[in-house]
C-alpha cells in the first residue's frame, strides 16, 4: 500500500569503512515501483572519522539510541534533490516501518523547530538496517522547496516494534533563496549559426517523418549530443518544417520526458520544470533552442524528449484546452538521448 506524498528513494549500503560520502548505482525499476534499492558491498557510506567526531559531541544516554545522519551538502536551491546517509552505529539491527525510514521534517520558525507537513510516498514495508550498515535516502526535488532551515529525522525501533527502544537520527539543512534556472528558451533567427536548416535533415529522419508513430514527427527535433552524464546541460533544437506558424502553451514548448523501461516501452517521467505558461510562437522554418540545465535527468537510461504544440497562432493558453489529442492541429516532434554514469 502506498501512502500519498512525494517520492522517496532508499538504497541500503554496506558496512561503513573509511570512505567519504559517495553516490551509488541504482537498480532498474519495474513500472509500478517508486522505491529504488540496492545492497552494496563494504566500503560505501560515511567517513568513520566524521562519525567519531560526531559521537564526541553527544551525551552517553543519547548515543545509546541515536543513528548518525548526514546530508550530501548543507545548502540546497529550492528544487535540488536531497540525499541522506543513515548509519547504524548501534550494536543491534534497527527496523523502520516504511521505505522512507520514518522520515519527518521540521522547519525553524522564529528560532524554534516546528513540524513541517509534507506528503511522502513510501512503501509500507519493514526495512531492517543491521549494525554497521548505512542506508541512503534520496528525497525528490519538489518535496521541500520553500527557503529556510530544516531538520530531517529518521525514526526506527531497536529490539522489535512491540517492546523495543525507539531510535532516531537527525540532520539539518538549509534551502536558499536562490533557485537555479533549469530551462531556458531561445528563438533563433535564420542568420544564427545554431539555426537548423531543412536541407540538412537526414533522409533517414524524413522516412521516419512519413511513418505512423505514437508521437508524430511533425517538427524536427535534435539534441546537441546523444549521450550525457547526469550533470551535463542538454540542448535540444526544434525546427518548424511546416508551412505555417506553430504555437506552444509554455516556454518549455510543451516538453514531455519519457524513459525506456525493461519491456522496451516508454514510461512518462514526471519532472517539475519551472516554465512560464504563455504562448510561444515558432514561425515556419524558425528554430527554437531549449537549454535544459544539469540535474533534471539524473538516472542512467534512454530518454525520449518530445515537444507538443498547435498549428496556427493563438492569443492565450486557454485555447489549448479545447483540443483533443487526436486533433489535426496538434503537432509534435522528439529526439532520443542516453544518460550514462
Amino acid at each position: 500500500m502506498l501512502k500519498k506524498t512525494q517520492v522517496i528513494s532508499i538504497f541500503l549500503l554496506g558496512i561503513v569503512m573509511v570512505f567519504g560520502f559517495t553516490g551509488c548505482d541504482i537498480l532498474e525499476l519495474e513500472e509500478n515501483e517508486n522505491v529504488e534499492s540496492e545492497i552494496l558491498g563494504a566500503g560505501e557510506g560515511v567517513d568513520s572519522d566524521t562519525v567519531s567526531d560526531w559521537e564526541d559531541d553527544r551525551e552517553a544516554d543519547e548515543l545509546k539510541r541515536t543513528l548518525y545522519v548526514e546530508s550530501n551538502k548543507e545548502k540546497y536551491a529550492p528544487h535540488d534533490p536531497i540525499t541522506l546517509r543513515v548509519y547504524n552505529r548501534l550494536d543491534e539491527t534497527v527496523s523502520f516501518r516504511n521505505s522512507a525510514l520514518g522520515l519527518e521534517v521540521e522547519k525553524k520558525v522564529n528560532g524554534n523547530w516546528e513540524k513541517y507537513n509534507v506528503e511522502i510516498i513510501a512503501l509500507d514495508v519493514i526495512v531492517d538496517l543491521k549494525s554497521g550498515e548505512t542506508a541512503g535516502l534520496n528525497i525528490q526535488d519538489d518535496l521541500i522547496t520553500k527557503p529556510g532551515e530544516y531538520r530531517l529525522s529518521v525514526n526506527g525501533v531497536m529490539g522489535g516494534f512491540e517492546t523495543g527502544t525507539e531510535v532516531y537520527g537527525k540532520t539539518e539543512i538549509e534551502i536558499t533563496e536562490e533557485e537555479q534556472e533549469e530551462i531556458e528558451l531561445n528563438i533563433l533567427g535564420d542568420s544564427d549559426d545554431e539555426s537548423l536548416k531543412e536541407d540538412e535533415i537526414s533522409e533517414e529522419w524524413w522516412e521516419e517523418h512519413q511513418a505512423e508513430q505514437d508521437i508524430p514527427q511533425d517538427l524536427y527535433v535534435e539534441s546537441d549530443q546523444k549521450e550525457y552524464n547526469p550533470k551535463e546541460t542538454i540542448i535540444i533544437r526544434v525546427l518548424n518544417i511546416l508551412d505555417e506558424k506553430v504555437s506552444f502553451s509554455d516556454t518549455g514548448l510543451g516538453l514531455m520526458v519519457e524513459r525506456k523501461v525493461n519491456d522496451g516501452n516508454w514510461k512518462k517521467v514526471d519532472i517539475a520544470l519551472p516554465v512560464l505558461y504563455k504562448i510561444v510562437a515558432l514561425e515556419s522554418n524558425e528554430t527554437a533552442e531549449l537549454i535544459i540545465k544539469k540535474n533534471i535527468l539524473t538516472e542512467p537510461g534512454i530518454y525520449r524528449l518530445s515537444v507538443h504544440g498547435l498549428k496556427g497562432g493563438y492569443s492565450n493558453t486557454d485555447e489549448f484546452d479545447d483540443y483533443e489529442e487526436d486533433n489535426d492541429n496538434i503537432v509534435s516532434g522528439y529526439t532520443e538521448i542516453k544518460i550514462v554514469n
